[in-house]
């Protein structure tokens, strides 16, 4: 299996973007903006179908990492029935939401050395607002 970081340039050099709605419309899959309780996204898989609802009071920032992240979840854990582990197991689900936030990190930010030139990673970190573990693991 392709580590996060792996997965998110496979896909950024197979579909020539790292937009995660353009690699998701690409696809074929199916991106539904709807008023959520409690979380910001999650993804189905119905009838051969991937579809992705994302939370509709986030801002485009926050839309586009949502996409990103159950974009992970689809490639990092294709098999993973999230919504069972929740319900019916004592399974920690840390792991795997760390992993898709590693990838939509390395998905949305993969120049983030170019980008910010001369800046930290706990300055990337702040500016970006995203935990620094997530930066320092998209600029190894």
């Amino acid at each position: 299996m392709l580590e996060a970081k792996q997965m998110a340039q496979k896909l950024i050099s197979r579909f020539q973007s790292n937009d995660p709605f353009r690699i998701a419309d690409s696809l074929d899959y199916i991106v539904i903006f709807v008023p959520l309780r409690g979380i910001r996204g999650f993804h189905q898989y119905v009838q051969r179908n991937h579809i992705i609802y994302i939370d509709n009071s986030l801002d485009e920032v926050q839309q586009r990492w949502v996409c990103a992240h159950e974009l992970g979840h689809i490639f990092l854990h294709p098999h993973l029935n999230k919504m069972f582990l929740a319900n019916h197991t004592y399974s920690v689900q840390s792991r795997y939401e760390v992993e898709a936030d590693r990838f939509a990190a390395c998905l949305c930010y993969p120049d983030l050395r170019e980008e910010f030139d001369g800046c930290s990673s706990a300055q990337i970190a702040e500016v970006l607002q995203l935990p620094l573990s997530l930066i320092e693991y998209a600029m190894k």
